[in-house]
């Protein structure tokens, strides 16, 4: 709900993954509007998310009269579970009024709705008609501009058609949405012996295949490549194409042929808001590490040495894999 201005406003509103757009409709109350009215906004991509892999949208309304207040019913289609929803608090064109947020489940299912960099915001839980109900109501939200306030919720358990699913009551049930990373860790070598295989002492020989990996040639957005962006190594070595998901891969690799333990773990750009390592939720990291002798290893980082992340990482969060424990601080 807005406040009504003569000029265009805006609402922005972050959709998971996989959402589609089946309608909006504005409801025009008050002000020099005799009468109510309905319209189609428009709608448009922008950049700006709480977590890596949302959507946003900007939904523009169109101006209506002062002391009016416009009512906004954006529907989205989401497939399967909502298992995992983040929201801005406050708008970045201008003040909220009211804002609501609503989640509401079966009686057999469990969730969780919390708030992180806004003071006196405390969502209620109720169990009502068979049905459990969260909500959190917040009034007089200044713009957006500096302040980071997020509202997450996570559905932690369910039972869809019956079969009860561990959706996020843990971290490890968490990591299980990267296990097609891990899977994929061998498979992208190709059945190729390692192009490299260091010697010496464990430590020598984690430096030496780190520096080794690092100082092949990489594209020039590699540093930007996700996680899901996979692929085999072969020919990307050759190519001197490597992108970041790729060098992470190939260190792995190079450490498993020389018997040094590693893991892979996904990392969370400091840019992002901060998250609770108290509070398990699906979708927050972005980006491949290795770990390794107790230190991350970024080799997509070229002046990085073993133990250094790139900049954009430094404050933020890994989690290991296969996950047994929080993500640990970059």
């Amino acid at each position: 709900t807005r406040y009504g201005r003569p000029a265009p406003a805006t609402l922005t509103l972050l959709l998971p993954k996989g959402a589609t757009h089946t309608g909006t409709s504005l409801h025009v109350l008050g002000g020099d509007l005799a009468t109510t009215m309905s319209a189609q906004c428009d709608l448009a991509d922008t950049a700006e998310t709480v977590d890596p892999g949302q959507r946003s949208y900007t939904l523009k309304l169109p101006p209506f009269g002062d002391g009016a207040i416009v009512e906004v019913l954006a529907n989205f289609t989401v497939p399967g579970t909502l298992v995992h929803d983040a929201q801005f608090l406050a708008q970045p064109d201008g003040p909220t009024h009211e804002l609501l947020f609503r989640y509401e489940l079966a009686s057999d299912a469990l969730g969780v709705l919390e708030t992180t960099g806004w003071e006196g915001a405390a969502p209620l839980f109720t169990d009502a008609g068979g049905r459990r109900l969260f909500g959190l109501r917040l009034t007089n939200l200044p713009r957006r501009a500096t302040d980071r306030g997020v509202s997450r919720y996570v559905t932690t358990t369910a039972s869809p058609r019956g079969y009860k699913q561990r959706f996020a009551a843990s971290w490890a049930d968490v990591g299980k949405g990267y296990d097609a990373l891990v899977e994929d860790a061998e498979r992208v070598r190709e059945g190729y012996r390692a192009p490299f295989t260091p010697t010496g002492s464990a430590d020598d020989k984690l430096t030496a295949a780190f520096t080794w990996v690092r100082d092949r040639i990489q594209r020039a957005d590699a540093l930007t490549v996700p996680w899901t962006a996979r692929r085999g190594l072969i020919k990307p070595l050759a190519d001197n194409d490597l992108t970041g998901t790729d060098k992470a891969l190939a260190l792995k690799w190079l450490l498993d042929t020389a018997g040094v333990p590693a893991k892979l773990a996904v990392a969370r750009a400091a840019s992002w808001p901060a998250i609770s390592t108290e509070r398990p939720a699906p979708g927050l990291f972005e980006y491949v590490l290795v770990y390794a002798g107790g230190a991350f290893l970024d080799p997509a980082c070229t002046d990085c040495t073993p133990g250094q992340v790139r900049p954009s990482l430094r404050g933020g969060s890994a989690l290991i894999l296969p996950a047994t424990q929080a993500p640990k601080a970059l």
